[in-house]
């Protein structure tokens, strides 16, 4: 590969689950890491990188047009939402995900959100902590089991189809919605019925969204979807926080149109410290950790290396976001 090429970290990575991966990049190059993640900053860091491995921090057009030798940006993760994919494209640069390497991570997630919303497992902690035994009885109407209760999937890929495999198991019923229409093998194989999404909203028990972040997909949902919903249903968003609009779901819980609700992704992340959105008890949280695993940061990381590796190899990536916008076979 001739001469070590300069590879600019956004955000850290983490040692010592992501060492095969770093060793990987260190073999063809020099590791920088990013002072921090605004464009300002980015801006600097990336005038003379050969290819920029992003997490969270925008890459904007501003900064690949002022990185000349850039050749490709890696994002950890699936969405490239945070990164201008039209600008990398029209400057000849590659854009590589890691689709699925995290989709087994994110099913267990979302189903531990499924279990905890329906046996109120942080409001019985939260309580026998305090000492009052007696909310065994107080709850009782509301400590369900997922038997026979409707699972609504919006967006039914890798994920989607890995939640699925696990509420069959459960014994759900399995409704789902997705803009790719025809034969789904992956929900004849689990028995998943397409339906529209009205109709998804208002026949389900529990409600979890798997789309990307789109002009389309932005505040998919809002009031007029979550009164669609039955009042002892319960909203789970893994995907990405944009995709709700969070004062219609803070609105839907306090007026009591929907029972519960969890998220771990937020219109801003991380959300502010008085944002109604982290009011204790409000809301079942957690800080965007669902494909973030041991075994699916390891996948991944190696994946993302072997990518960046087969860029400056002189061959075509093997998850290359914008394939046909550069011309690649």
């Amino acid at each position: 590969m001739g001469e070590k090429i300069k590879i600019l970290l956004t955000e850290p990575l983490i040692e010592p689950v992501d060492r095969v991966g770093l060793d990987m990049l260190r073999s063809i190059g020099e590791i920088t890491q990013a002072q921090n993640s605004t464009e300002e900053c980015l801006v600097k860091d990336a005038a003379d990188v050969d290819a920029i491995v992003v997490r969270l921090a925008k890459i904007t057009s501003k900064i690949i047009k002022n990185a000349p030798k850039l050749k490709v940006i890696a994002r950890t993760g699936v969405g490239v939402d945070n990164i201008d994919v039209e600008s990398a494209t029209e400057n000849g640069v590659y854009v590589v995900n890691l689709p699925a390497m995290n989709a087994d991570s994110v099913a267990e997630h979302v189903f531990c959100f499924l279990l905890a919303l329906a046996k109120n497992l942080t409001r019985f902690d939260f309580e026998v902590a305090k000492g009052n035994w007696k909310i065994r009885d107080a709850l009782l109407a509301r400590n369900h089991e997922l038997l026979g209760k409707t699972l609504g999937i919006v967006g039914f890929g890798s994920i989607g189809a890995r939640v699925a495999s696990r509420a069959k198991v459960f014994g759900m019923k399995i409704v789902y919605f997705d803009i790719v229409k025809g034969v789904n093998e992956a929900a004849q194989k689990v028995g998943a019925l397409f339906v529209d999404l009205k109709t998804l909203l208002k026949d389900s028990d529990f409600v979890t969204v798997h789309v990307p972040l789109t002009e389309e997909t932005r505040h998919m949902f809002g009031e007029e979807e979550f009164r669609l919903m039955k009042n002892t249903a319960y909203f789970v968003n893994t995907s990405r926080g944009s995709i709700v609009d969070q004062k219609a779901l803070l609105k839907a819980l306090e007026e009591g149109y929907l029972a519960g609700a969890a998220l771990d992704v937020y219109e801003t992340e991380p959300p502010a410290v008085d944002d109604p959105i982290v009011r204790p008890g409000v809301i079942l949280k957690t800080p965007h950790v669902a494909g973030f695993t041991k075994e699916s940061r390891e996948r991944m990381i190696v994946t993302l290396a072997e990518d960046v590796l087969r860029v400056f190899r002189g061959e075509s990536p093997v998850n290359l976001v914008n394939r046909k916008s550069l011309g690649r076979a």
